[in-house]
């Protein structure tokens, strides 16, 4: 991980932010130099005590959209990007794969919760309901409309990935597959990918298809796989199995020629017999 952090000027030095407690803007500092490299805190109550801040500053910052909260209690900082450029060979990802995968970056390069389309059991009836998703028609395409933060049920995906993962017929690279995973339901039920696996599984069974050319699970996420068209493979029959036909099309053919005879439609000589 990258030791050294940066500040935006454009941030740090805006009005909005220069009106903030002084408290609240120490934290602010702290939390930024001691993020990973995706700009993700996992103890700011920690960050909190050693800087002799307080809940309500961590209050203050959220309320300002500078820092987005999860569920879990991790943090992360909504202008990361803007503030820090880190190198490729000295970056790390983030261990907050479930956290990073709510979020996606606007053009500035701020951070932002994403809509999720998660479905929550409704007991009074005994079925599934769906959270509103909005949606915007453009181009001939359906949009996400990314103005609104829809709760996510962490515990409800989780079990949706681990359905995956026990279908899916190669157990490669869990934390990648898991990663990939949690970003494509934003877009597309789970229940679709599942079915897909279900389906490439079997073919897989009925094909008898060797390992090495069964694609890593993120592989398959990556390239949609969930909607290929299956087609059972084409398997080159032995020498036996080619004589074998030859020799049953040749006894075939004897016995049409038979009856052909007994019915008088043909002679010997016309059969070439």
């Amino acid at each position: 991980m990258a030791e050294r952090r940066m500040l935006t000027k454009q941030i740090i030095d805006s009005d909005a932010f220069l009106d903030l407690p002084q408290t609240t803007r120490l934290l602010y500092y702290d939390l930024v130099m001691r993020a990973d490299d995706d700009g993700f805190v996992n103890a700011p109550k920690k960050i909190t005590l050693i800087t002799g801040t307080s809940g309500n500053d961590i209050k203050i910052l959220e309320e300002k959209k500078l820092i987005i909260i999860f569920e879990s209690g991790i943090i992360v900082i909504t202008h990361w990007k803007m503030h820090n450029h880190i190198r490729s060979d000295r970056y790390k990802p983030t261990e907050n794969q479930e956290e990073k995968g709510m979020l996606d970056t606007k053009e500035n390069g701020t951070y932002y919760l994403t809509n999720y389309l998660v479905k929550q059991p409704d007991k009074a009836v005994g079925r599934h309901m769906v959270d509103k998703l909005d949606t915007q028609v453009s181009s001939g395409k359906d949009r996400l409309v990314k103005n609104k933060a829809v709760e996510v049920n962490i515990t409800y995906i989780t079990q949706k990935f681990d359905e995956f993962w026990d279908i899916y017929p190669k157990k490669t690279n869990k934390a990648k597959a898991k990663s990939k995973f949690i970003s494509l339901i934003k877009f597309i039920q789970p229940e679709t990918i599942i079915e897909g696996a279900i389906r490439y599984r079997d073919w897989c069974i009925q094909n008898q298809q060797e390992p090495q050319f069964i694609p890593h699970a993120i592989t398959w996420l990556n390239g949609e796989r969930w909607n290929d068209i299956l087609v059972d493979k084409v398997v080159p029959k032995t020498i036996f199995e080619l004589q074998r036909e030859k020799e049953e099309r040749n006894s075939n053919e004897a016995a049409e020629q038979v009856k052909k005879m007994l019915r008088g439609e043909a002679t010997c000589k016309e059969l070439g017999i």
